[in-house]
């Protein structure tokens, strides 16, 4: 009986440790936040954050030709040569499909039966505060092996030769003599995209580079074309993204009726993409990936490095829920004394615009801008630093990584990657010290580091 009492006393005194912690902890990050709203506020800067801005639309759409996918543009270089290689293709029924090794397969005159789809609770774009808890297994389709009809001759071994091939769809594919009447018939070139992680921007950015090559390969102009989600995943503002820069989406799980397809196109597999988190090879077109997003939206695709006046940015995270499986919306990876680090910047570089950005609550347009436009990235490793793309290519990045991230996932370089493929400055800091790390994915990073990686970045980007 003692002991029980005595056990009952230690709990009760480490439940009432912890509260005390986390009200504390809760009080100190109260502290620094409004600390960081007056230090930003004297320099009249401001957390960039929930900005309201109007949709970007395209007007005149005819009008935009672009040299990337005409005769002039060649894809030349590893590792999509390989992929459109003549020794790699196979040709069924003719030329009415052709797959590219395990990449990615063209069909023209195609018919597709939404119908013979699993009827899923969900089809797909809805608001996630809707499907919270649906599980991910929830979000994908099972297709019938009609699913997609091709009429050719049946007697030949298409369907054989289509089996034998590397396309993700084979199974789903089926070469008829005549193939059913559609009475919906789309005349564009229709790019067919199965996405993984809907909601993350670096895998976004995979989707929308899969296209991009895609298309200069194909010789489509953006008006020329149209994007079939292949998935029921909820809706994000990164789908708003996909309405700019190529078209808005269709989802098939909104579809009922059968769609015949002029040409369609199965899109690369997301784990065969580039900029995976897997140490890559050099990957090119990112400087005409670059300029072809950032004119999509309207924005300045050149920049000029002022080393008296740098731009400076420090992005942030927040809990927030981004999809329907993190439903307490719990974020990792985050800085607990953000204000002392803006404060150190501000005073190593004075003259300089500092500001701080939570880059997700931001409309994407307002996110290429200031990506664009800034000459130091400092951030700890997250979707958020896929912007380094779309720096200007003089930039430099600083990424910071809580305690044993990055010793216990080797391959996560891939933001460093993207600065060597486009010829940046990089460096990064891993913390060492348990003693940094804070309760509820906190982490403390030592100003003098900030100030001292900093300045080593800047002595690289503006040699005397």
């Amino acid at each position: 009986m003692r002991s029980r009492q005595q056990l009952k006393s230690v709990l009760t005194i480490l439940v009432l440790v912890s509260t005390i912690g986390s009200v504390f902890l809760f009080l100190h990050y109260q502290e620094e936040m409004t600390r960081l709203m007056s230090s930003l506020k004297k320099r009249q800067i401001q957390i960039l954050a929930y900005i309201e801005q109007p949709g970007f639309i395209v007007q005149n759409e005819n009008k935009y030709m672009y040299e990337y996918f005409t005769d002039k543009f060649v894809i030349d270089k590893e590792p999509f040569l390989s992929w459109f290689n003549k020794n790699n293709q196979i040709h069924i029924c003719g030329d009415r499909l052709t797959v590219y090794g395990k990449y990615f397969g063209v069909a023209r005159n195609i018919v597709m039966h939404p119908g013979k789809l699993s009827k899923n609770s969900v089809k797909g774009g809805e608001q996630v505060k809707a499907v919270l808890g649906q599980t991910e297994g929830q979000e994908y389709f099972n297709l019938n092996s009609d699913f997609w009809e091709l009429s050719c001759d049946t007697n030949d071994t298409s369907q054989q030769k289509l089996s034998n091939s590397g396309l993700n769809w084979k199974n789903n594919i089926k070469i008829v003599s005549t193939a059913n009447n559609a009475s919906n018939h789309v005349h564009k070139y229709t790019f067919g995209v199965l996405r993984g992680d809907y909601a993350n921007l670096h895998n976004w950015m995979r989707c929308i580079f899969n296209v991009f090559i895609l298309m200069s390969f194909l010789k489509v102009q953006p008006s020329e074309m149209s994007i079939l989600f292949l998935d029921a995943h909820p809706f994000t503002p990164l789908d708003k993204a996909w309405d700019v820069i190529y078209s808005t989406p269709i989802r098939v799980g909104h579809l009922s009726q059968p769609v015949h397809y002029e040409n369609f196109i199965w899109g690369v597999e997301e784990r065969l993409m580039p900029f995976s988190e897997h140490v890559d090879p050099p990957i090119p077109y990112l400087e005409e990936f670059r300029t072809f997003v950032l004119d999509r939206f309207d924005l300045p695709t050149k920049d000029v490095l002022n080393c008296k006046k740098l731009r400076i940015t420090f992005i942030v995270r927040r809990n927030a829920v981004y999809h329907p499986r993190n439903a307490e919306g719990n974020v990792g990876r985050k800085v607990f004394n953000e204000a002392e680090v803006v404060e150190t910047l501000m005073k190593a570089f004075p003259g300089s615009h500092v500001q701080a950005a939570l880059m997700e609550a931001l409309p994407m347009k307002s996110q290429l801008e200031i990506s664009s436009q800034t000459d130091l990235w400092i951030g700890m490793h997250g979707a958020g630093m896929t912007h380094i793309a779309f720096l200007p290519k003089h930039a430099a990045a600083l990424e910071l990584f809580q305690k044993d991230f990055k010793v216990n996932r080797p391959w996560f370089v891939c933001f460093h990657s993207i600065t060597m493929w486009r010829g940046m400055h990089y460096d990064s800091w891993e913390n060492t010290d348990g003693n940094l790390e804070m309760p509820h994915d906190y982490t403390i990073v030592p100003t003098d580091v900030i100030a001292q990686k900093t300045q080593k970045l800047v002595e690289q980007m503006c040699p005397k």
